[in-house]
């Protein structure tokens, strides 16, 4: 292959790759997301059960993926199962998982553009069996939240955490020991295990009144015998000979149902394996409702009188004029009371779902009126915007059908004014003229004279491309366009040192390229050869955070290849 050839590749892989690993991977944001976990009890017996939630906060910023490994102490409980119900992410990577001998738990959940944003989100869910006494911590051994920027930025500030002690059950005298109780595993002392695609796990409650349980034959036997009730205590009756190893029971009605099958093996009979099956197919029960603005405040304070025997109320999905704002656990949902901040004005349309633990809901719907602010409002405009791009602007008006005036200031003092009007729900929508590098100044404005109203101010920067920002410093287009240039000269200079090995003499006396001095050489090896190491350094840093994606390891190789040629050289030279 010759000079040019070589010199034309050379360009396009290292100037392209480096470009990219400095635009993608060095950009700094201000915005952060949290993790942490919540867990239902504080204190609980050997023996017992607690659910521990896990939750992200954005911020203020969408974000589209969150991805991690927690930790548990596996001496002290075990994870009986991990749920994604009422996730915000509904795109899985990686399903939630857990293994009880190594005490971790790991998941990788992502949600489509626009993304998530919001100060609770649930991520999951999972249940602990505590098996010993003593104060037991579970943590986030490695965790990502990423941006919904189409970079995948990395925004994870903080994880927190969550602790639980952990006490032996108390004893009770023989005359006031208590039925016994079910428990909610599998019991195997009978060498049968069973299993159930209906209704999978034991401790959650589904709103499928039939059920299908499978369980393996123990060698030997010649018979099953099989039973369900609500009392735990109750023998299977139903004989089945030869043995068979499947079930299916129809139209079960709410509540828990334990289904126990036990073996005859040389005419004995062995002890019943018992599988747990929660049924609730009744929505929560509708009661009061009423919905207050405080126009003070900007708060819309809720309440709606509701309850569920079965499984119990999980979750309140607040909507507003048809818009999602939020989805409260029960928990938060105090006494059926929940208050929640929403700059609102006029006719306001609300609609509350409350959802069961088995999927199971009911609506309450109303509306409440906000007198609000005479002023139009603007959505929130992104504080970065790309030369040559034509920026949305939204808002809404204080009546539906008014006229509306977009002013759009450049930082020199030029405004364009772009004329529009709300649509019947008082929302108004405009795009501006393609903008032009600089800093902007952006508001709306309705009425004339005396009944003028104008909307907060945004501001946001129209920047190039190519503007690049390394740790505290930014570096403007003329700068940037200067680095990119040195590094695409990168190969050139690489191809005059090596000239003699790589492309050989003859080229270079052809092309008329001048002798390089030995001091020249080494001036230019050790400029490359420091800033290389700086782009590998950087590299280092990710690959200690996240796997690198595939063009990241082909530029680390690139760079690790220069960088052995250029000590070679070095080397020679001494």
């Amino acid at each position: 292959m010759g000079i040019k050839n070589f010199l034309k590749n050379k360009i396009k892989i290292i100037s392209a790759t480096v470009f990219v690993f400095l635009f993608l991977f060095t950009y700094q944001y201000t915005e952060a997301a949290s993790l942490k976990m919540s867990a239902s009890l504080q204190s609980m017996n050997v023996g017992g059960t607690n659910t521990i939630f896990v939750f992200v906060d954005s911020q203020g910023m969408a974000i589209n993926n969150a991805e991690g490994t927690i930790s548990f102490p596996a001496e002290f409980f075990d994870v009986t199962s991990v749920s994604k119900d009422s996730s915000v992410f509904n795109l899985w990577v990686e399903e939630p998982s857990f293994s009880n001998l190594t005490g971790l738990i790991s998941f990788n959940g992502g949600v489509p553009t626009p993304g998530f944003s919001g100060a609770q989100g649930r991520v999951l869910s999972f249940i602990v069996r505590a098996k010993k006494a003593g104060q037991a911590n579970v943590s986030f051994l490695s965790a990502s939240v990423r941006a919904n920027d189409g970079l995948g930025t990395d925004v994870l500030t903080g994880k927190t955490g969550t602790g639980i002690t952990i006490t032996e059950k108390q004893k009770t005298l023989e005359v006031d020991k208590p039925v016994q109780q079910p428990t909610l595993q599998d019991v195997t002392s009978s060498g049968i295990k069973i299993s159930s695609t209906t209704h999978p796990n034991q401790e959650k409650f589904y709103n499928g009144s039939d059920l299908k349980m499978q369980w393996n034959i123990p060698v030997g036997a010649d018979a099953v015998q099989t039973g369900i009730s609500k009392n735990f205590s109750e023998l299977p009756k139903v004989i089945y000979s030869p043995a068979v190893s499947e079930k299916i029971m129809k139209d079960l009605g709410d509540g828990v149902w334990y289904f126990k099958v036990r073996a005859r093996k040389n005419g004995v009979w062995g002890t019943p394996a018992v599988y747990t099956a929660r049924i609730d197919r009744t929505a929560p029960v509708k009661g009061q409702h009423s919905f207050n603005y405080d126009n003070e405040l900007k708060t819309l304070n809720i309440s709606v009188d509701s309850n569920d025997e079965g499984s119990g109320i999980e979750s309140y999905k607040i909507l507003i004029n048809n818009d999602h704002i939020k989805t409260v656990s029960a928990t938060d949902f105090v006494n059926g009371k929940y208050s929640i901040e929403f700059d609102a004005f006029g006719d306001n349309a609300v609609k509350i779902i409350v959802s069961d633990r088995a999927g199971n809901s009911t609506d309450f719907e109303g509306s409440f009126y906000a007198k609000g602010d005479s002023v139009p409002k603007l959505d929130q405009i992104p504080q970065t915007v790309f030369a040559g791009e034509q920026l949305l602007i939204r808002g809404k008006t204080q009546s539906p059908n008014m006229d509306v005036v977009v002013n759009i200031k450049h930082e020199k003092g030029d405004v364009t004014s772009i004329k529009t009007m709300s649509d019947d729900n008082r929302a108004f929508i405009t795009l501006t003229p393609e903008l032009k590098m600089g800093e902007y100044e952006i508001w709306a404005e309705t009425g004339t004279g005396a009944e003028l109203a104008q909307s907060r101010h945004e501001y946001t920067k129209v920047t190039s491309y190519l503007t690049i920002k390394i740790g505290k410093y930014s570096l403007n287009d003329f700068m940037a366009v200067i680095i990119v240039l040195l590094l695409s000269l990168l190969p050139f200079a690489l191809a005059l040192v090596f000239r003699r090995k790589r492309i050989g003499l003859r080229y270079s006396k052809r092309l008329g390229i001048p002798a390089m001095t030995k001091e020249d050489k080494l001036k230019t090896l050790t400029f490359f050869k420091k800033h290389l190491h700086g782009y590998l350094e950087h590299l280092q840093i990710i690959r200690n955070e996240r796997i690198l994606t595939k063009e990241e390891r082909v530029l680390k190789q690139d760079i690790e290849s220069d960088l052995d040629e250029i000590d070679k050289e070095l080397g020679e030279m001494k």
